[in-house]
């Protein structure tokens, strides 16, 4: 049985999507006011899934996108990353950094959709999820990024 998260993470935001053997399972979101609140949030996540080691763990985590919103942005944001990767290991998931061109054009079909496409897409073709999300981009995104790593585990 292979579990999967995508998450979606800024400097003030965070948005966790788990996947059991390529279903989508829960979500998460939370907001960031200094680092600590990123651990801990993904931490409680984590504990709330209850998983123990003896399970197969894959993260996918939306790369920081270098310059957009400048170069400050880029460095807040790196640090949000890397301390929920950090709390991601420490728990046993395999880590990996998706690119947002990536994940856009394997799961939405191309890479330099828009928000709009994205939700569109989530919306279309996973409705009764998408409703869940209560249109909020970040778990779009997150359910997209956790989509990409869906097949990579699959075991059929």
């Amino acid at each position: 049985m292979a579990h999967v998260l995508g998450l979606d993470l800024s400097k003030r935001r965070g948005a966790i999507v788990a996947f059991t053997d390529g279903s989508y399972t829960t979500h998460y979101k939370f907001g960031i006011n200094k680092l600590e609140d990123a651990y801990q949030n993904t931490e409680w996540f984590l504990d709330d899934l209850g998983l123990d080691s003896t399970v197969d763990k894959f993260a996918y985590v939306e790369a920081p996108v270098v310059g957009r919103g400048g170069a400050k942005v880029t460095i807040d944001q790196s640090f949000v990353s890397g301390v929920v990767q950090l709390c991601l290991d420490r728990h046993g998931w395999a880590v990996d950094l998706v690119n947002v061109q990536s994940w856009k054009k394997h799961v939405v079909g191309a890479g330099n959709s828009s928000k709009d496409q994205v939700a569109d897409w989530v919306d279309l073709n996973h409705g009764a999820v998408a409703r869940g999300f209560g249109a909020d981009q970040d778990l779009y995104d997150a359910f997209c990024v956790g989509l990409y790593g869906v097949p990579l585990h699959s075991s059929s």
